[in-house]
């Protein structure tokens, strides 16, 4: 099929590019000191161009986030500019840095219609998958401070309630 074939033969390098940006954004973020949150953030950019290109053109993978199509966008735009909606969400401090790196995504496409939607599309693609995992504890905080914290409270109140056994 002509759809299918075309979506093959386009470059990846929009992916690879992504996932570097990615790194540089985490390791400026806090040097890349929690694998957790990386394995996150990593896990989003890539679902988000995943949905965007295959929003995008003709569906060769089911989407997981986002279920509505643009075959005028181009998927290459729709792939950065996905990628760059997570993280300018996720790391709002580093939104003018990553804008530019979008530019520098976008440059190579020629300027139009198609690459309009395609950012367009990618924004949107990224706006529905963070939004389907607005509630996904990601800010529950540290789950071993939390542990100790809620150890703290147990031994606190344990002491109070043998205190007051012995003093009554």
């Amino acid at each position: 099929d002509a759809g299918r074939n075309s979506l093959l033969s386009l470059p990846n390098d929009v992916v690879v590019e992504w996932n570097e940006h990615t790194i540089a954004t985490l390791v400026t973020a806090d040097g890349y000191a929690d694998p957790l949150i990386a394995t996150r953030v990593l896990t989003l950019v890539h679902l988000a161009m995943h949905d965007a290109v295959n929003a995008g053109a003709h569906r060769i993978y089911r989407p997981y986030a986002f279920q509505d199509r643009d075959r005028g966008a181009h998927p290459i735009a729709a792939a950065a500019a996905a990628a760059h909606r997570v993280l300018t969400a996720l790391y709002e401090a580093q939104a003018s840095d990553l804008s530019a790196k979008l530019a520098d995504s976008l440059a190579s496409l020629p300027e139009g219609h198609s690459r309009k939607r395609g950012v367009a599309l990618g924004e949107r693609v990224a706006n529905a998958l963070l939004e389907s995992r607005r509630e996904d504890g990601r800010n529950i905080g540290d789950p071993c401070e939390r542990r100790h914290d809620d150890l703290a409270v147990t031994k606190s109140l344990s002491q109070r309630s043998h205190g007051d056994v012995v003093r009554g």
